[in-house]
């Protein structure tokens, strides 16, 4: 025997037991948004996304600015949040 039909058998086993160990799975995709309640509304959310870029800015670089600029914007979110909320209820 030749060393590459060698070769190719020995790979040709090692991939037949490596599928049928680890076989390929489909996964579907969750492209659902998630339910979110009545009053979350699209401005919300872009005032969530807004607050949560600040808080990264607030950890990663804690200066005094980017510290009060988050507890501003932290007090204005909240106070939104619980006025759509109470609007709806």
């Amino acid at each position: 025997m030749c060393p590459n039909d060698t070769y190719n058998e020995l790979l040709n086993l090692y991939l037949n037991d490596f599928n049928e160990s680890f076989p390929i799975i489909e996964i579907s995709s969750k492209t659902k948004q998630p339910k979110h309640e009545p009053w979350y509304t699209p401005g919300l959310r872009l005032s969530s996304k807004t607050k949560a870029k600040l808080l990264l800015k607030k950890l990663s670089i804690p200066s005094k600015h980017n510290i009060h600029k988050y507890k501003v914007f932290n007090i204005l979110h909240k106070k939104l949040q619980r006025r759509l909320k109470a609007t709806n209820f």
